[in-house]
């Protein structure tokens, strides 16, 4: 009897132990944002810049390219104001405050820039949320393992 309990004593103890490692775990490793390849995949323009914030703690819809990201055909973009039109809507998710930001947009009527809504899937019928994500490195190294076409098979993005 008495090796019975010993044997349930230690895994006790080991189950503890390993519920305290993963709370460790969870508590220690900082929360990032997870950026979102389907939505990347969608836009046909990735840019990080600058945004302020505007009215009632949203995002100004005027940004400040700093870097285009894709396609390469954008680069004429560095350093221009441009205006986002859907950027300062409740459907957008992310916004922290001014700062730079990696936004995936895509080119409306008019050939004004929007931010590019994640696209259906199946089983989902979601609220076609837009997310932007703060340019970290964590984001950055999200963004550059999406798979983009290259620059030679020819793009669709309307830039030149």
């Amino acid at each position: 009897m008495g090796f019975a309990k010993l044997r349930l004593f230690a895994v006790v103890g080991l189950l503890l132990a390993w519920l305290g490692y993963i709370a460790y775990q969870a508590l220690s490793v900082g929360r990032f944002p997870v950026v979102s390849h389907s939505q990347l995949l969608v836009s046909t323009l990735d840019v990080i810049a600058d945004v302020r914030a505007g009215e009632n703690g949203r995002p100004s819809p005027k940004v400040l390219i700093q870097e285009v990201h894709w396609p390469p055909a954008g680069r004429n973009l560095v350093g221009r104001e441009v205006e986002v039109a859907n950027l300062a809507d409740p459907t957008i998710k992310g916004f922290a405050g001014p700062g730079r930001y990696i936004l995936p947009l895509v080119e409306g009527e008019g050939g004004a820039y929007r931010v590019a809504p994640l696209p259906p899937s199946p089983g989902f019928d979601g609220d076609r949320s837009c997310f932007v994500y703060p340019d970290t490195q964590i984001t950055r190294r999200q963004l550059d393992e999406v798979p983009k076409p290259s620059a030679h098979a020819g793009s669709s993005s309307g830039i030149e």
